[in-house]
């Protein structure tokens, strides 16, 4: 074999043991569409990043934090805002923030240095005055294809779990899971600009609406259920306000 063949078979191997990657463009569209009106609360709200606990992601590691297909050799990243291989915490953060502000909430965005377990978050909700935190995990942002004689299918999931915090400890964490999956039959020329689009402007849309109504719900249920002390003959005796409200 001449050293042409020897650098192509070389090559070929590289590929193979380390992969291509590429890094999709991203077009968000602001806005999301509810089935209810939301209330809009004055409490302080901090977005941390989420954990992110797909399996191809190396903590740390940017562009696997990116990733949302995996199409052998190819891996393919999300780019947004004009930054290529954007982690999809990162992205849920921005958007979670960008999308609770629309709402008339007062929300910022939180870094927590990697840290996740209650008492560091609940410490760092009180270093900036927050009423609540909001933190979770990422169990699935990603879209398939399974290509068939003359389509595809495709299926794009979106999987968080939400914790929502109450920074001075009244009540305590509030856990749930939210996911959303779109399944569509398309041609065998789909492309993955368009799967990522609807990943994002559809699918991720549809959670982050369930999150938005689930806080506020939340945060509402809470504003009635401050504990009151109210004196009788001398004694205080706890109350909730909500049943003063009924």
């Amino acid at each position: 074999m001449n050293r042409f063949g020897l650098l192509g078979v070389a090559l070929l191997s590289l590929v193979a043991s380390t992969g291509c990657t590429r890094s999709i463009t991203l077009t968000y569209k602001p806005g999301i569409s509810l089935n209810k009106a939301v209330k809009s609360s004055p409490a302080q709200i901090g977005v941390v990043r989420f954990e992110d606990k797909r399996a191809w992601v190396k903590p740390g590691d940017r562009e696997t934090e990116s990733f949302i297909a995996s199409q052998d050799p190819w891996k393919f990243g999300l780019g947004y805002k004009g930054k290529e291989y954007i982690p999809v915490n990162e992205l849920v953060q921005q958007l979670f923030v960008e999308e609770f502000k629309r709402g008339g909430f007062n929300v910022q965005a939180l870094d927590n240095h990697g840290k996740f377990d209650e008492d560091a978050l609940q410490q760092l909700g009180k270093e900036r005055q927050l009423d609540y935190v909001l933190s979770g995990k990422i169990l699935s942002f990603e879209f398939a294809n399974d290509a068939g004689l003359v389509t595809v299918d495709s299926r794009r999931t979106v999987a968080l779990s939400l914790d929502i915090l109450r920074v001075d400890g009244k009540t305590p964490t509030t856990s749930q899971l939210f996911t959303e999956t779109m399944n569509e039959n398309e041609g065998l020329g789909v492309l993955h600009s368009t799967n990522a689009d609807k990943l994002v402007n559809d699918v991720f849309k549809k959670v982050l609406g369930q999150v938005i109504l689930k806080v506020s719900n939340q945060l509402e249920v809470d504003a009635k259920n401050v504990a009151l002390q109210v004196r009788i003959d001398g004694v205080e005796h706890p109350v909730l306000a909500s049943a003063l409200l009924e």
